[in-house]
Order: C-alpha cells, then sequence, then structure tokens
C-alpha cells in the first residue's frame, strides 16, 4: 500500500511516497521541545529590563522600556505556549502509530478483510 498524491493506493508502493513513522523519534523530539520550552518560560525578562526602566530617572524612558518588558514577556510566553502544544501534538501522534498485531487484525476485520497471520 502506498500514497501518492496525498491518496491512499493499494496497487503502487513508489519509493520516497512511503512514509515510515517512528513513534520513539516523535517522542524524543517531543521532549526536545519540552526542553526549549522550559528554557524560554525561564527567560529572566523582568530581571533584564529592571535597569533599563530606572536608568535614566526623570526622564520618560521608564515607561516605553516597561511597555518593551511588557511585550517580550508576553511574546515569550506565547513562543513557550506553542512548542509545549507542538511538544503534545508529536507525543499524541507517537501513540497513535503505535499498533499491536491484534488491533490491525481487528481493524481490518471491522472493515471487512480478510487477515492471514
Amino acid at each position: 500500500m502506498g500514497i501518492q498524491g496525498g491518496h491512499m493506493n493499494e496497487e503502487t508502493s513508489t519509493p520516497g511516497t512511503t512514509v515510515l513513522v517512528d513513534p520513539g523519534l516523535l517522542r524524543g523530539f517531543a521532549g526536545r521541545l519540552d526542553t526549549e520550552a522550559d528554557a524560554v518560560t525561564a527567560l529572566d525578562v523582568a530581571g533584564v529590563f529592571a535597569a533599563a526602566t530606572t536608568a535614566l530617572p526623570g526622564t520618560g524612558f521608564g515607561p516605553p522600556a516597561q511597555r518593551a518588558a511588557d511585550l517580550t514577556a508576553s511574546c515569550l510566553h506565547r513562543i513557550a505556549d506553542r512548542l509545549a502544544t507542538v511538544a503534545d501534538t508529536l507525543r499524541t501522534s507517537a501513540g497513535d502509530y503505535e499498533m499491536t498485531e491484534a488491533e490491525v487484525t481487528e481493524a481490518l476485520t471491522t472493515v471487512g478483510l480478510e487477515t492471514a497471520v
């Protein structure tokens, strides 16, 4: 069975059109994304910008520096959330690719295909 043009084709299986998925690889990549998300979350935006907001007393520099700190923190939070979401999706996908031989046989039998094991 192969995939051609995004559609299943039972008659051909051409190299380059069949995708073999390694669930362990997906889980490993998800783990690396989790690590990156944690690293982004751990960034101390407030600490970095704190000095800037008070660096020039008596000027109008403080409020824009605080705004920059708030926007940067918000962006980093969204980046970390997206990394975590992609990691969760990869873990879910890894589970979707794992089926035992009995599960495959049952699924094929359900749709009326005979299986010889």
